[in-house]
């Protein structure tokens, strides 16, 4: 979903909803958008792109109405080999605390296995709730084995995962 989509709704539908589910994967980028999943990108400027992308994790965490932030550290393909120099805890903090201030849960997400393991230790911490999901279209759409793994890594039990009873 791109930001703003909920302008194209009423309230009334929206109000219907069980929840709501974004992610941060469609970046604004220059005059067009960037579609961080799709593996034909090349982003040569890794600190101009960052710069950019995490202002727009924390405008979809302010004020999209959302109840699930999927994919919650998702890097584009040609950064991913630097997962852990760009998810500082300061940057992982900023997400999880823009997170907490909104009550929004968030994904692991299987199968591009983030966030990792110490993203989820400190937002256990910090009292984040958290999903599975795939974002998968084809057979492996219901095989999760990352999630739990690092749930269970992690430390989270039932009281930690998003239910909509909680809701």
């Amino acid at each position: 979903m791109y930001v703003g989509w909920a302008d194209r709704f009423s309230k009334e539908a929206l109000s219907e909803l069980d929840y709501v589910l974004m992610d941060a994967d469609t970046v604004p980028w220059k005059d067009d958008r960037l579609y961080i999943w799709r593996h034909d990108n090349f982003i040569e400027d890794m600190v101009a792109f960052l710069e950019v992308h995490l202002d727009h994790i924390a405008n979809v965490l302010t004020h999209e109405p959302i109840d699930i932030f999927a994919r919650p550290t998702y890097l584009p393909i040609n950064f991913a080999r630097h997962y852990d120099e760009i998810w500082t805890p300061d940057r992982m903090r900023m997400i999880i605390d823009l997170a907490r201030a909104r009550d929004i849960a968030l994904e692991i997400a299987e199968n591009v296995r983030v966030p990792n393991l110490t993203f989820l230790k400190l937002a256990k911490s910090a009292g984040i709730k958290f999903t599975f999901g795939t974002n998968g279209r084809n057979h492996n759409a219901g095989n999760f084995h990352y999630g739990p793994q690092t749930a269970h890594q992690a430390g989270l039990a039932s009281e930690d995962m998003f239910t909509l009873e909680a809701r």
